[in-house]
């Protein structure tokens, strides 16, 4: 934990490229800034497809290993980039919902994720964590 979430979130509608080059870099900076967690979420391209991965150390084998628990594929590079800097912006949860997907699995994960998000749009008041 104590891991500062880079600053991604917003957008610049001149200079996009600079501030693409930018929102990368300061993506890449977390991703190396957090790799002793137990649960990553890790951007991806698989199979041709812009992933995001949560995976979790499996230290039931004599060797342990990183496992994945977790995926959501996205259209394109930029809409899974901005799904990764929203999770960036929550890293200190990010044990919390491993151990979520962990045990549960997936389906209990985007349950909460898809919960999370509707509640951040809803225009009633209250929330969930």
């Amino acid at each position: 934990m104590g891991q500062r979430a880079p600053s991604v979130l917003g957008g610049a509608p001149r200079g996009r490229d600079a501030a693409d080059a930018g929102r990368e870099a300061a993506l890449r900076a977390f991703e190396h800034g957090v790799t002793r967690q137990p649960y990553l979420f890790a951007r991806e391209t698989l199979g041709g497809r812009d992933v995001v991965t949560l995976t979790g150390l499996d230290t039931r084998s004599r060797t342990p290993m990183r496992k994945v628990v977790w995926s959501q594929a996205f259209p394109d590079a930029r809409v899974r980039d901005d799904f990764f800097a929203w999770l960036a912006v929550r890293v200190g949860r990010w044990e919390g919902w491993g151990g979520l997907a962990y045990p549960k699995g997936a389906d209990g994960l985007t349950r909460h994720l898809l919960g999370l998000f509707a509640t951040g749009l809803s225009p009633l008041p209250g929330g969930l964590s």
